[in-house]
């Protein structure tokens, strides 16, 4: 077996691994109050809650994501990759279990608080994986954050439809459980053990990782290059490097070093967080309900998760072959033209002129009827809207969602990529509970119609962003990055890496 194929299984192996246990969790978490909040405004529900509630059951899935992803981040930094992300599955374990045994909305509450925090905590892991690949590999082997995190989504809603949802509580404990025992097989980052001073056993997993010694070797350069930057950047600052207040102020320095890339991943998140994505992972049901087609909102939503899935196996082909700065502005521009056509449908055969408020919205979910307002004789070619709103999932599921988490593997320094991460991720996530707990007032304000309006507006801004912000990272190395962002000093270390 080649080198180059020797290599690919193994990092293949590495990121599937780590992806399946991390996001098919995370996906959970998330896809769980799609139908959970309609089975809850049942009548035959032992646990009733009100419009209110069920907003903050959804946005309790991510406002403590932010807690989450710093401390993951920095626990990356302290312990290692591996033993961090064996952690994070004990308040996982945890929080199904207290959610299994809910006996009212407060215990549901906080069972999804835990949730929310480990799943902040699993982001993180992109770090690991970007540190685990080869430039040529990193791209496409992120990119299956897709199929996992899709395949994840669509098994809990199915799982959830048919078992309910206090079954399927109990059900991911044991999964959560499995998960942590199953990561013992990876290996820990080679560049995290540098940084650690243990040379000797990250040349060894180096060595294992792309079978050939050589390769190991000059790799091994490369980082140490990249992490002797930022020691002679402190050095010349002055100061003893074991002094606690030493430390803080490095921390700093390096954060603020890092405000470029934290500046343009931050944007990049907050555009694709107004796009609508994440309404339609949390709100599925509750979204095309609003839409009032005569076609059951349920099935819709199983529909969403099965295109969601179909397309993300496409993800890594796509990373691969396509510059991230194109794949932004295609996958983005298809996705403002879908909402386009769905706002122009929805203004000329909405139902009722005036707008569906969300608690209108949420008894027409918890109903399994087609429809309580529309026939197709009211809206003809109804499935004009279903179709644009399938080819807005499968473009965002190929550029627009996976981009932000592999920027972030990608874009910050070595030695402080976990923290980075970390700040990264709580700005994400507190954008994305906004987002998520405002769809309510959101909605019932401006109405579905100018909803989908302003989605394909931001669709747009997407579109230049990337065009005229984006930096292009396909096919470089960690350090190569690196060096856009510190080129005063990085050209040095590349010249040092290609002499040696």
């Amino acid at each position: 077996m080649s080198c180059f194929k020797y290599e690919l299984v193994r990092e293949g192996c590495i990121t599937g691994l780590t992806l399946f246990t991390a996001f098919v969790m995370v996906a959970t978490c998330r896809g769980f109050p799609v139908f959970q909040l309609p089975q809850l405004q049942e009548a035959s529900s032992d646990i009733k809650i009100t419009e209110e509630q069920a907003s903050w059951i959804a946005t309790l899935t991510i406002l403590p994501n932010p807690v989450g992803s710093i401390f993951g981040g920095i626990l990356m930094d302290l312990i290692g990759r591996k033993l961090t992300l064996q952690l994070i599955f004990i308040p996982f374990a945890v929080a199904w279990a207290i959610i299994g045994f809910s006996h009212s909305v407060e215990m549901i509450y906080f069972g999804t608080f835990i949730n929310g925090i480990a799943t902040g905590a699993c982001y993180c892991s992109s770090t690991y994986i970007a540190e685990i690949c080869t430039a040529e590999h990193r791209g496409p082997l992120l990119g299956f954050l897709e199929p996992t995190f899709t395949f994840g989504i669509l098994l809990c809603n199915l799982l959830v439809h048919n078992l309910g949802w206090r079954t399927c509580a109990f059900c991911f404990v044991c999964s959560s459980i499995i998960c942590s025992i199953l990561l013992f097989l990876l290996p820990e980052s080679p560049s995290w053990l540098i940084t650690q001073g243990k040379t000797e056993k990250a040349l060894k997993i180096l060595t294992w990782l792309r079978g050939n010694p050589g390769e190991a070797e000059r790799e091994m350069v490369e980082i140490e290059n990249s992490l002797e930057l930022t020691l002679s950047k402190k050095r010349s600052n002055g100061g003893d490097e074991c002094d606690p207040l030493r430390k803080v102020i490095d921390m700093s320095y390096d954060v603020c070093k890092s405000w470029k890339p934290l500046a343009i991943l931050t944007g990049l998140v907050t555009l694709q967080r107004m796009c609508g994505c994440p309404i339609l992972e949390s709100y599925t049901v509750i979204f095309f309900s609003s839409l009032q087609l005569p076609f059951d909102s349920r099935k819709a939503a199983i529909y969403h998760s099965s295109a969601n899935f179909a397309a993300s196996f496409f993800t890594p082909f796509a990373v691969q072959k396509l510059p991230r700065r194109m794949l932004l502005c295609i996958t983005s521009l298809i996705m403002a033209i879908c909402m386009f056509v769905v706002h122009v449908y929805e203004l000329n055969y909405y139902v009722d002129e005036k707008f569906l408020p969300f608690s209108s919205s949420i008894k027409a979910s918890s109903s399994s009827s087609p429809s309580i307002l529309s026939s197709e004789e009211q809206q003809p070619h109804f499935y004009i809207v279903l179709v644009s709103i399938y080819i807005y999932d499968i473009a965002s599921t190929l550029g627009v969602l996976p981009l932000p988490f592999i920027l972030s593997g990608e874009l910050f320094p070595t030695e402080n990529r976990g923290m980075m991460n970390g700040i990264y991720g709580c700005f994400s996530f507190l954008i994305c509970s906004a987002v998520v707990k405002t769809f309510p007032t959101f909605l019932s304000f401006f109405g579905i119609i100018n909803v989908v309006l302003i989605y394909a507006i931001v669709c747009l801004v997407i579109v230049f962003y990337g065009k005229f912000l984006l930096p292009e990272t396909r096919g470089k190395t960690l350090l190569e990055i690196q060096v856009k962002y510190f080129k005063k000093h990085g050209e040095h270390f590349v010249e040092n890496i290609q002499t040696k």
